[in-house]
């Protein structure tokens, strides 16, 4: 039987996330936003955490992901009035970042209780090729909530998109901030992208006249 749990507005914000926000975050992530990042902060983010995974809110795992890179801005903004980038200089940039191994890092996605509760969908642990991209796209998430909040309120997630069901043979973008004008701007967390690859996402943008910010 599921433990009962009272949520504090400091575990909705953390459930709502994950159920409406991204597939997952690290546990490191979660105590370096919502509690600190030292280790007193990662203990009571751990015990928390295990607590509102007894009480069947949250699903817990651990992945192999590789450190993430510092993301002070987007490595490239593109607006369908620009130029277009340089992909060969952005995929040698972006190869560049990924050179630590992968470590065993512990996650915490949404269980169905949470997207029942705030909306959205469960969570899942990320696929081996996909666990430091997921991650990655949770700390750019991250990064909107705390330096830029109304834009992160207009953030939409990759599942949310692809709910949609139309034009299905287009690139879905990780995420999407559409502007209360309507003005869409695609989020893209950049793996070990090929020129190749960048190109056909810059494309797909441009055909649908949106711009992006690949970070």
């Amino acid at each position: 039987m599921a433990e009962r749990t009272e949520l504090t507005e400091r575990d909705s914000e953390i459930l709502e996330v994950l159920a409406t926000r991204v597939r997952c975050l690290s546990v490191r992530q979660v105590a370096a936003y919502w509690w600190s990042a030292g280790a007193e902060g990662h203990r009571n983010a751990c015990a928390r955490l295990r607590k509102l995974t007894r009480a069947g809110w949250l699903h817990s795992d651990a992945v192999l992901a590789r450190p993430l890179p510092t993301l002070h801005a987007p490595l490239a903004v593109w607006a369908p009035e620009d130029p277009c980038p340089n992909f060969a200089t952005l995929s040698y940039a972006l190869k560049s970042r990924f050179i630590s191994p992968v470590a065993n890092t512990p996650i915490v996605f949404a269980a169905r209780l949470a997207a029942s509760r705030f909306g959205g969908n469960p969570g899942r642990a990320p696929r081996r090729a996909e666990a430091t991209h997921d991650l990655g796209l949770a700390q750019v998430f991250l990064k909107f909530l705390r330096e830029r909040p109304n834009r992160a309120k207009r953030w939409i997630a990759e599942s949310e998109l692809a709910r949609g069901g139309s034009n299905a043979a287009r690139k879905i973008p990780d995420a999407m901030i559409r502007s209360r004008g309507g003005r869409e701007t695609a989020i893209e967390f950049g793996g070990e992208y090929s020129k190749t690859k960048l190109t056909a996402f810059h494309e797909d943008c441009a055909a649908r006249e949106r711009g992006y910010e690949l970070w």
